[in-house]
């Protein structure tokens, strides 16, 4: 079970030509690209992508800066906790505050033009890839080291809960089936069963 995420690659990264080394950082992890595009944000776009800091007071600030030229939309993919993976290598907002050896770290002297945004759920992610990609715009395809990045039980492996409640719900589902097709009721079957000795 494979979770996407969106990572944009901000207007502060294109114009300090740092574009294929932050996509590299994200490839040497592990992460699959998925989808990447160039766009030109427009206020609109960007007024509903950061409605939750619209009562700050530096909100037309930041769609300024996302403005300044073009940015890179980017859908990275990996098992699941790639949302986490993405948001750990990235840093936190403040780059004067990231550790070296994050993005933001290695990169960044700035609250605003902290080189990347990256989805900060799941929830969050399938929202945002939506906003900036079309279905057709995100590739499924298989890397040929795919093997060498994830055990065998990482890749196909559901939660184990889901699991074990899909499995219950089939068990359940076949034995009601089982009692209409033989036209028992729960009570004949209870009925039935030899008496316990207590």
């Amino acid at each position: 079970m494979m979770e996407k995420t969106l990572v944009i690659l901000k207007p502060c990264t294109l114009q300090r030509g740092l574009v294929g080394e932050i996509i590299n950082r994200f490839e040497r992890k592990g992460l699959r690209l998925a989808g990447m595009k160039m766009v030109q944000l427009t206020d609109e776009v960007l007024s509903e992508h950061y409605a939750h800091l619209s009562s700050k007071p530096f909100f037309q600030r930041v769609k300024d800066a996302m403005m300044v030229c073009p940015v890179i939309v980017c859908c990275f993919e990996g098992v699941p906790d790639a949302v986490q993976v993405v948001r750990t290598l990235t840093g936190p907002t403040n780059g004067r505050l990231a550790a070296p050896g994050t993005i933001r770290g290695d990169y960044s002297m700035s609250f605003q033009e902290n080189i990347v945004h990256a989805s900060d759920s799941p929830e969050t992610a399938e929202v945002e890839l939506k906003r900036f990609f079309k279905p057709d715009e995100i590739f499924e395809y298989k890397q040929a080291v795919f093997g060498s990045l994830y055990a065998n039980d990482e890749i196909l492996k559901e939660k184990p809960k889901k699991r074990m409640i899909l499995k219950c719900v089939k068990v359940v589902a076949a034995a009601a089936f089982a009692l209409v097709s033989l036209n028992v009721s729960g009570q004949d079957l209870l009925a039935r069963q030899a008496p316990i000795d207590r």
